[in-house]
Formats: structure tokens, C-alpha cells, sequence
């Protein structure tokens, strides 16, 4: 009952020039992102030159390197892969004649077929076990 009525202040100056204080900092606003926008256009175009002369020199590096690796490929072919099956078939056959030696390449998976003495053409893949690791020595 005892209710006063409230007063409403009066608009002040400040409050009339709201909108026009209000289109400034818009236009302002938008300016600042214009900038932004074209320095990122320009640091993207820098990262897509570098990242062209980066692809080009590697291109470059690789057709020099590809004869060399081509070369490695074929002396590996032709002198690695022959020897490693000559040392696996002597162990394989010193393995059948020193039965104690048998656990120790069945540590690390190597398979002989039986009566050959030889190594299969392709070894299978060992199934569902870890490959082994190298135990310190003491």
C-alpha cells in the first residue's frame, strides 16, 4: 500500500548516440577482420610456396637416390637373401645333428622342411605370439 511510485530516469545524451557509437565499432570490427582475413589468405600462400619447394627439392633428391636404391635393391637380392638362407641351412642341419641346438631355433621360429635340410621359399607368419626379445646378458 505504501508503494512509491518509481522514478524513470530521463534518457540522457549518451543513450541518443548509442546507435551511432554502435555503427563504429561495427565498422571497425569490420575492418579488423578484412585485415585478419587477407593476412591469413597471405600466411597460407607463404605455407603452400614453401610447401611446393619442399615437394619439388625431395622430387628432385629422390630421382637422384633412385638408381642408388635400385642398385642396393639388386646386390640385396642377389648376395644378402642367398647367404642368409646358406647360414639358416647350416644351422638347420647343425641342429639335426646336435639335438640340444634344436630349442634355440625354435626360440626364434626358424622352420626347416623335413628331408631337405632346406628353408621353406616363404616362412609363414608366426601365429597369434610376439616377436622375441633380446634378453640382457649377464
Amino acid at each position: 500500500m505504501n508503494e512509491t511510485p518509481e522514478v524513470k530516469p530521463q534518457p540522457s545524451t549518451s543513450e541518443t548516440t548509442a546507435p551511432q557509437g554502435l555503427a563504429e565499432a561495427v565498422a571497425t570490427l569490420q575492418v579488423q577482420l578484412q585485415a585478419t582475413l587477407i593476412l591469413l589468405i597471405m600466411i597460407t600462400g607463404a605455407l603452400n610456396i614453401y610447401l611446393l619447394r619442399q615437394y619439388v627439392a625431395l622430387r628432385k633428391d629422390v630421382a637422384v637416390l633412385e638408381p642408388q636404391v635400385g642398385q642396393m635393391m639388386a646386390v640385396y637380392d642377389k648376395v644378402t637373401i642367398p647367404l642368409a638362407r646358406t647360414f639358416l641351412g647350416q644351422l638347420t642341419e647343425f641342429a639335426r645333428q646336435h639335438p640340444d641346438f634344436q630349442p634355440i631355433l625354435n626360440r626364434y621360429q626358424v622352420q626347416v622342411i623335413p628331408g631337405t635340410g632346406a628353408l621353406p621359399a616363404s616362412a609363414p607368419a608366426a601365429t597369434g605370439s610376439a616377436p622375441p626379445t633380446a634378453s640382457p646378458q649377464r
